[in-house]
């Protein structure tokens, strides 16, 4: 898999808070670069994020990162693992 198949298939997941917090698979997702930092390798570690955890008052960027990860108790590692598990998964829509 190369990396616009990877960001093709983060775009067709659910956003992995909802899915996360509430059992809810809320579609139509942006994608969130974990990394703050740009290199060759920040692709890979984006996940999907709905608009209002994306860039809404209870979002990573509307709350700041560790805002945003207090209110949901996340890390960087459980939502990158949580966007695997989504991903590895055929049946999640």
């Amino acid at each position: 898999m190369n990396i616009e198949e990877w960001k093709e298939l983060i775009h067709g997941l659910p956003c992995v808070v909802c899915w996360l917090q509430m059992g809810n698979k809320t579609y139509g997702v942006e994608g969130h670069h974990l990394q703050a930092v740009r290199n060759d390798l920040s692709d890979w570690l984006e996940i999907p994020l709905c608009a209002e955890h994306h860039r809404g008052s209870s979002g990573v960027h509307g709350l700041s990162r560790r805002g945003f990860y207090t209110r949901f108790n996340l890390d960087d590692l459980s939502l990158i693992a949580a966007t695997i598990k989504l991903a590895a998964h055929k049946d999640f829509k």
